[in-house]
């Protein structure tokens, strides 16, 4: 399990690093919801250059955003081969926190 929370980790960040992931993704998992990972690929690269550099410099963490995290709930259910769930997973995630 250790292993698929790696892989998916890696994985999100090749698709929003480069631009060629996307397709040897669809090529190894061709039941993802290709308009759903585009999406979220595209928010993720908006949101990736506002990070602010004030944190990191206060030696913060900073924050990602949500299509970040969905974008890992996305891969980690396709890599663990429970596609239909990923729809749940974002909100599942979220609701985590709260608990």
């Amino acid at each position: 399990e250790k292993l698929a929370l790696h892989q998916a980790e890696q994985w999100r960040d090749r698709l929003i690093a480069q631009d060629g992931a996307q397709a040897e993704w669809i090529d190894l998992y061709p039941a993802t919801d290709i308009q759903q990972l585009r999406a979220l690929i595209r928010q993720a690269r908006k949101d990736a250059p506002t990070e602010n550099n004030t944190t990191v410099s206060q030696g913060l963490a900073p924050r990602k955003g949500r299509a970040y995290r969905e974008l890992f709930a996305l891969v980690r259910a396709q890599i663990s081969g429970t596609g239909a769930d990923t729809d749940a997973d974002p909100a599942d995630e979220d609701e985590d926190d709260h608990a």
